[in-house]
């Protein structure tokens, strides 16, 4: 009797020992999706289309992929995009000219998502020139209509152009004025040879093209083309879109707000005057034409 007890005991034991006193082996945990690293455009890219393919790898075990794009490197605010790709690439919708974007990616899948990717970013295109335009100050000017070139000055002793430029907006070069410590600065596009003395006819043009930058935020700017008997508009910027914040601005001022200028003998084909309280601040201009 006790040696049939001992025997099923040692059974047991070997059972358990085999079968397990309660299993320790447990299942593989869940693999967070790979992050995904961005392929195209080019960290930095300039002169993108308004319509660019963005393009990233493929991650293993992702279903889809979650891509943002803002205008700022926090993606505050409202994005331009925002939701989920089946795909590895998205042709996006339409977007502003020469802005800067910012875009990332991430992978979604079964066992959760991954990281955002690292952030790039990319500068979309400046509006193309108008075929009938009078280029004065541009890179990407298809005509250039000063049939006795032009004279790019200073009025008197306030300030001085920095060559090469501090930025450049667009193209090769951008006019960078430094204003002087006398108060103010000027600067002025005038005509030369014999269209000094009759001027230029103009009137055919409805607006006067440029983008704008500004390094204070105490500096006002405003307009002062001049007809050959020295009548001026002398028009605020701010009126039409400039703000001293240290940003690029794109105006467009209407030749119909030019009260008193005899538009068929401007000699000074745009004149600029800014207001400091220091001096050394930059007033940057870029893409100045006049459009019909």
């Amino acid at each position: 009797m006790l040696k049939r007890f001992a025997l099923a005991s040692a059974v047991a034991a070997c059972f358990l020992a085999f079968a397990g006193c309660g299993d320790k082996s447990t299942s593989p945990k869940p693999v967070v999706e790979g992050t995904p690293s961005l392929v195209s455009p080019a960290d930095a890219a300039t002169g993108v289309s308004l319509t660019p393919t963005l393009m990233w790898n493929k991650t293993a075990d992702a279903t889809s992929y979650n891509l943002q794009v803002a205008t700022t490197s926090a993606f505050t605010g409202t994005l331009a995009f925002d939701a989920s790709v089946s795909d590895t690439f998205k042709i996006l919708a339409a977007l502003a000219n020469a802005t800067s974007y910012y875009w990332r990616v991430k992978a979604v899948g079964a066992n959760g998502s991954s990281a955002y990717s690292a952030v790039r970013s990319f500068t979309t295109a400046a509006a193309a020139v108008p075929l009938d335009v009078w280029a004065i100050y541009t890179d990407t000017a298809t005509t250039a209509k000063f049939d006795n070139g032009y004279n790019l000055y200073v009025w008197g002793s306030t300030g001085t152009f920095q060559v090469p430029p501090s930025e450049v907006k667009f193209g090769a070069n951008t006019l960078d004025f430094v204003v002087g410590t006398v108060g103010w600065g000027g600067i002025g596009f005038q005509p030369m040879g014999p269209d000094i003395a009759t001027g230029v006819d103009i009137h055919a043009y409805t607006k006067l093209h440029f983008w704008i930058k500004s390094t204070a935020a105490s500096m006002s700017a405003s307009l002062s083309s001049l007809d050959i008997t020295g009548n001026a508009p002398s028009l605020p910027l701010t009126t039409y879109g400039y703000v001293a914040d240290n940003a690029w601005h794109e105006i467009n001022i209407p030749l119909a707000d030019w009260t008193g200028v005899d538009l068929t003998k401007v000699n000074v084909y745009a004149g600029f005057v800014a207001a400091s309280t220091t001096g050394g601040e930059h007033i940057l201009l870029d893409d100045i034409w006049y459009a019909k």
